[in-house]
């Protein structure tokens, strides 16, 4: 009997220090930078991290008025295949910052987690300007037995400009 209670308490030892682990920010910025490594490479598994009822959000005030809605990962692959396809082609240079990184936890069991920042990309090419983008990002992230997954992506574009 007591091994059994020893079992169990292990389980729910583990369960508790994963999830501690998985969504610490340090775990979080480095889980980004590898999710947008693979987005702008064109990784063909990219999509393995998003949910099926993925839901997208892209608003902003820059120069123009901008506004994406997407909901589910069959709308939302495509779309990240192009980008990463562009990228590749046109041989554009990504620089991404994330700064005022936060992750607050769900309630127990601690499966999904809001994760908010302030996201600073650099974009260049040869031959072009840089430009730098500026958004205030919220994501839920959920833990699977597959890893993290995005559930629902919210970005307000702040500012874009052109910085050389």
């Amino acid at each position: 009997m007591l091994k059994r209670i020893m079992i169990v308490l292990a389980i729910m030892i583990g369960f508790f220090a994963h999830a501690k682990y998985t969504f610490s920010e340090s775990h979080m910025e480095k889980w980004l930078v590898n999710l947008d490594s693979r987005i702008y490479s064109g990784d063909p598994n990219v999509c393995d991290a998003f949910t099926n009822d993925i839901e997208i959000e892209v608003y902003g005030k820059t120069n123009t008025e901008e506004s994406l809605q997407i909901s589910g990962k069959d709308k939302w692959c495509p779309y990240l295949r192009l980008i990463g396809s562009g990228f590749s082609l046109a041989q554009i240079q990504i620089t991404t910052s994330y700064d005022n990184l936060h992750v607050k936890p769900s309630k127990f069991p601690w499966r999904e987690a809001t994760v908010t920042y302030t996201e600073t990309d650099k974009t260049s090419m040869q031959g072009a300007p840089t430009v730098e983008e500026v958004k205030e990002d919220t994501l839920v992230v959920v833990r699977t037995l597959k890893g993290l997954k995005i559930k629902s992506m919210e970005s307000d574009i702040k500012s874009r400009r052109i910085i050389n």
